[in-house]
């Protein structure tokens, strides 16, 4: 039997830029995840990912005088670094940045999987690029989705690769928690300063929209995910169907 067109090509290209579908090493995606946050996207070819990270790592890492806070530990001065770094912001900062690792060596991995296809000419009927981004349909942990949802409202949603609400709420989290203090009363209760942790945690305006916020996000990358497995399901079913099985087999009863 003749081998099918493929469905993935190699190159996706527009008038902008273009994505290349080849292997890559997932050690080294995360290292540059790593080195700069959004870069490790860039290598991926997913170019809205990568500068929505570059973007939150310029904002963050300038508010939370992070990178002034390793400079004044790089010299020894420990007591300076301490000074200078922003609870709240660093504490926003750190989810994001370890997300941003996990996740670019995972979705490496599965390019690299679709890499494989796409040289041996196998076929999907999905959109697997358009030039701006390259994704591709894999099966996702719904668990996962949750966990870091709960870390971070929106990384659940970056994790399903829906980048609208996965900005709308790292964005809406940011604020929210900035304004509540509630990462600077967590610092609190953490080296053991329960009365200051109270203190600091008493704006209610802000503080009661955190359990709304929390239950949806978590709640809404669970289904999403969910549904996306469902559909990867049926695409593997049907490519197994038109290939493995033949037309005259009669499933038993």
């Amino acid at each position: 039997m003749d081998r099918p067109l493929t469905g993935y090509k190699r190159v996706y290209r527009n008038p902008y830029t273009m994505s290349l579908l080849h292997r890559r090493s997932p050690l080294i995606v995360a290292w540059w995840a790593a080195a700069f946050p959004g870069f490790g996207y860039l290598l991926l070819d997913k170019f809205l990912s990568g500068v929505i990270l570059i973007g939150w790592e310029l904002f963050m890492n300038s508010f939370s005088n992070l990178n002034q806070a390793i400079f004044y530990s790089m010299v020894g001065e420990i007591d300076k670094a301490k000074e200078v770094i922003d609870i709240q912001f660093i504490s926003v900062y750190i989810a994001v940045y370890v997300f941003g690792i996990w996740d670019c060596y995972r979705r490496c991995v599965e390019l690299n999987k679709t890499s494989y296809l796409a040289r041996f000419g196998e076929k999907s009927n999905e959109k697997f690029a358009d030039g701006i981004e390259i994704d591709g349909n894999d099966k996702r942990n719904p668990k996962l989705a949750i966990i870091w949802s709960l870390l971070t409202p929106g990384l659940g949603h970056f994790y399903c690769n829906n980048m609208l609400l996965a900005v709308l709420g790292t964005s809406l989290w940011f604020l929210v928690a900035t304004k509540s203090h509630v990462y600077v009363a967590m610092y609190y209760v953490m080296v053991g300063d329960l009365q200051h942790s109270t203190s600091v945690f008493t704006v209610p305006q802000w503080s009661l929209f955190i359990p709304s916020i929390y239950i949806f996000f978590a709640y809404s990358a669970y289904t999403q995910t969910v549904e996306l497995n469902k559909l990867y399901e049926q695409e593997v079913s049907k490519y197994l169907r038109r290939h493995y099985q033949p037309p005259y087999f009669k499933m038993p009863l």
